[in-house]
């Protein structure tokens, strides 16, 4: 699971939710500001981002598993029964 959502690295989903939470209080602490307001959409755009990005991973995962359970199956129907684990 790690893996796949980047943690404990710099680019993990924690990561991306530590800077919005930090945009989001910023933005509050200076609510006159557009500048803080525009940052908070962006950190927001990076988090989607993210968490697709961590979606598409998550699926190819999903797809290696079954590729390697289907290669097992074909290597298990080829093999000889006296070779069969």
């Amino acid at each position: 699971m790690e893996s796949i959502f980047n943690e404990p690295y710099s680019n993990g989903l924690s990561t991306y939710l530590d800077r919005l939470y930090t945009g989001m209080r910023d933005a509050n602490d200076s609510s006159n500001e557009d500048a803080a307001r525009t940052n908070v959409v962006q950190l927001m755009k990076s988090f989607c981002d993210a968490v697709n990005d961590t979606s598409k991973i998550a699926r190819f995962c999903k797809m290696m598993s079954i590729l390697k359970s289907k290669v097992r199956s074909i290597r298990l129907i080829r093999m000889p029964n006296k070779l069969r684990p």
